[in-house]
């Protein structure tokens, strides 16, 4: 035989003022939560419009000034009356981002650095160097590339020690993982407004730009494009 259990009338009464005193001091808590934020010492800020590579010189246009609340505020803002010029992105940012000392460099106050040479500085090493690699094996897949992006370089041939009438073709990957500074799609056009062949601009050390000249020189250069983050 089930067992019934019963409430009386006061002990329910209790019950229910119990539950909605609960709910009155949830609903005061964030009343007053709220009313702090409003009421809490606003300071101003930048805030990224616009996704920033790595390496960019950065200028306020690329920014638009918010308010914050001091509470909570991230460390090493940027004011926004702070001059940017000779400061590039240490990484890449995107729309949203608030402007930090720790996600710029400072170059020489004053300095206007050249997008490439500033990617450059961004890598964080004095031996790598700009080279332009040819596109005809990407042109169609510029639209869709980036600064930050990485390439294999391939290389082909003709083996100048092979006997015989017939000529014997070689190809070879000579640089894996390559980083992309810059590059444009033929369709962009230049800054007069022509049109123009597609670039690809990569970042190489010394020793690796050395051996690219070789191989442009012995034959035909490839680009692949590597998987994000690999």
């Amino acid at each position: 035989m089930p067992v019934k259990f019963s409430i009386d009338k006061e002990k329910r009464k209790g019950v229910v003022f119990i539950l909605i005193a609960l709910l009155c001091g949830v609903v005061a808590a964030g009343f007053v939560l709220g009313l702090a934020v409003k009421m809490s010492p606003k300071v101003p800020a930048l805030e990224a419009v616009v996704e920033i590579a790595a390496g960019t010189p950065l200028d306020r246009s690329q920014f638009r000034e918010i308010k914050l609340p001091e509470a909570g505020l991230p460390s090493e803002i940027i004011h926004p009356n702070t001059d940017l010029k000779g400061k590039i992105a240490a990484r890449t940012m995107v729309p949203g981002d608030i402007l930090r000392h720790l996600v710029t460099i400072d170059l020489e106050k004053g300095v206007s650095p050249s997008l490439l040479s500033a990617r450059l500085r961004a890598l964080n090493d004095p031996e790598l160097r700009a080279v332009e690699i040819p596109v005809e094996s990407v042109k169609n897949m510029l639209g869709g590339m980036k600064s930050g992006d990485r390439v294999d370089i391939v290389a082909v041939y003709v083996d100048e020690t092979a006997s015989g009438p017939v000529k014997k073709l070689i190809s070879q990957t000579i640089m894996e993982a390559v980083p992309v500074l810059g590059l444009r799609s033929e369709d962009s056009g230049s800054a007069s407004g022509g049109g123009q062949a597609g670039a690809l601009i990569a970042a190489m050390k010394k020793e690796q730009v050395e051996t690219y000249a070789l191989y442009r020189e012995k034959g035909r250069i490839y680009a692949s494009l590597r998987p994000y983050n690999q």
